[in-house]
């Protein structure tokens, strides 16, 4: 016990270590070896912790101090309107809104706080998401509809409408599918786009990364929506997955325990 009580702490310390800043050092006890271990992971999380708070930090800032140009650069756009050919200023305009959605975009990927859960009915939360899209989407539930589960609502639709949108931006049709297990909830965003390759699935994920074979480049997309979608589920103890779709395209699996 003297031996393998601190080991299991380490251990499920390091199975659990998301790399928030409420990381709480583990107490430097047993022999000398796991003293050495515990000391190395405590410093490692505080570094860890302190490394994710500074980029959280300074996207945020960036990301602040650029609207103010952003949108003194709108003011003269509208004010030089009737100089310039419509031909131009739709596509001044254009590149405006994409600023201002990988902005939007960059300030979501730096809030990495855990939002608290709440017990929702996940059949209804579900529907009111999809109904704030313009177009509407395929919504196929299999299971109880009345189940309610501990849930953070803010983060579940965020989680969702990124994956939705990102469906939309790389395919022409997107279906959603919840399949309700005894252990977990299943959800299946799929789309009839070009299929990611295997190698490729865990890079998506990555900030900026683009397929620039299967993905348009131009289509609007900032390339952090995804990685907004991973972190939001790292923090909350989700499972999110890319396999192939039957028939082609993409199956974007989300994964989110009954418990939790």
């Amino acid at each position: 016990r003297f031996v393998a009580r601190p080991l299991d702490r380490v251990s499920r310390a390091t199975g659990e270590f998301r790399g928030g800043t409420d990381f709480i050092p583990l107490p430097e006890i047993g022999p000398r070896e796991l003293r050495s271990l515990t000391r190395n992971f405590n410093q490692m999380a505080s570094e860890i912790s302190q490394l994710l708070e500074n980029r959280t930090t300074i996207l945020a800032g960036v990301s602040h101090d650029l609207r103010t140009p952003l949108t003194r650069l709108v003011l003269e756009l509208d004010r030089a309107r009737t100089q310039l050919t419509l031909e131009l200023v739709h596509k001044l305009e254009q590149n405006l809104t994409n600023m201002e959605t990988l902005l939007n975009n960059v300030m979501e990927f730096a809030h990495d706080t855990v939002e608290p859960p709440e017990r929702v009915v996940v059949h209804e939360l579900l529907v009111s998401v999809l109904d704030g899209f313009e177009r509407t989407i395929d919504f196929e539930w299999n299971g109880d509809q009345e189940l309610e589960i501990e849930l953070s609502a803010i983060v579940f639709e965020r989680v969702l409408t990124n994956l939705i949108t990102n469906a939309e931006l790389y395919a022409e049709h997107c279906h959603l599918r919840v399949d309700v297990l005894a252990d977990q909830i299943e959800i299946h965003v799929l789309d009839e786009g070009a299929g990611i390759p295997p190698e490729e699935r865990a890079k998506v994920f990555q900030p900026f990364y683009r397929l620039e074979k299967s993905r348009n480049v131009n289509s609007g997309g900032s390339g952090l929506g995804l990685a907004v979608v991973k972190q939001l589920c790292r923090l909350h103890q989700w499972e999110v997955s890319i396999n192939a779709r039957d028939g082609g395209g993409n199956d974007f699996l989300v994964q989110i325990p009954r418990t939790g």
